[in-house]
């Protein structure tokens, strides 16, 4: 049987699609957008990446790894990703479905239920995978993250970075960008008044980053104004640094903290 839908955006299909795989999938793509349509499926209560394999080329796996909103909600799925060279299309299959996406201004799943072709897809799948390499994300995710701070900071620390990670449509990763994940651990800690140490420890407990990159982006952004800091003293040892927002700018709601990534994001742009 041969069914064909519409769906507005790839995460709408492939959250249609999840519903109905089996216990093993492997989802084969070449699309950005199809991967990050999976990163807001599997970010759903409804749906377990532990179970899915998905194949895709590097170029569009990088480009996931350099947005830490849709690489963070991947590395939270266990979804396993491979890397594979070559002219891949773009389905899902199962035991018993092929799933072919169409990824245009809309995306159409063409539902085929068939046994035997799923095993015949399968089988090339299965050979596309061996020829694969794995591919590291190479970021800690969302929620490990939020669940490191509520353990080593302030309950407030995790609660705006959780509200950075929902307001923000795009994230880019790593030193070679301004506005980053470190920007916005710093930032989460600027609203809570949390401690400099604090932060730098959630980021190395779950490989964010190292303390060092946390310390050097806190200079970077106290030399632009863009943070305060003021010394916190302790019975042992030099003074601890605490992070505040820059002078006359207050935050004391999440309505305050979003114009202040506003602010931030403008700024490093």
């Amino acid at each position: 049987m041969v069914n064909t839908t519409t769906a507005d955006t790839p995460a709408d299909a492939l959250d249609s699609i999840l519903q109905e795989t089996s216990a093993e999938a492997t989802l084969v793509t070449t699309s950005t957008d199809v991967l990050a349509g999976l990163a807001d499926g599997l970010a759903s209560p409804r749906h377990d990446g532990e179970n899915l394999t998905v194949i895709s080329i590097p170029s569009a796996l990088k480009d996931v790894r350099d947005d830490y909103i849709i690489a963070g909600k991947l590395a939270d799925s266990g979804v396993t990703l491979r890397a594979a060279e070559g002219d891949l299309s773009n389905y899902l299959v199962d035991d018993t479905h092929i799933w072919t996406l169409i990824p245009t201004a809309s995306t159409t799943v063409v539902t085929r239920a068939d046994e035997t072709t799923a095993d015949h897809v399968r089988e090339i799948t299965d050979t596309i995978a061996q020829d694969s390499e794995e591919f590291s994300l190479r970021t800690a995710g969302h929620a490990e993250l939020i669940d490191d701070l509520q353990s080593e900071a302030a309950d407030e620390t995790a609660k705006y970075f959780d509200a950075a990670l929902k307001y923000l449509d795009t994230v880019p990763s790593g030193r070679g960008s301004k506005m980053n994940e470190i920007v916005l651990l710093i930032a989460a800690g600027v609203a809570a008044n949390e401690q400099l140490f604090t932060v730098g420890k959630a980021a190395e407990n779950t490989q964010l980053g190292s303390r060092a990159t946390v310390s050097r982006t806190k200079g970077d952004l106290e030399d632009n104004g863009l943070i305060t800091t003021e010394k916190v003293p302790t019975d042992v040892g030099r003074p601890r640094l605490r992070l505040l927002p820059p002078e006359e700018t207050e935050i004391t709601s999440e309505a305050d903290f979003k114009d202040y990534l506003d602010d931030l994001k403008a700024a490093l742009q």
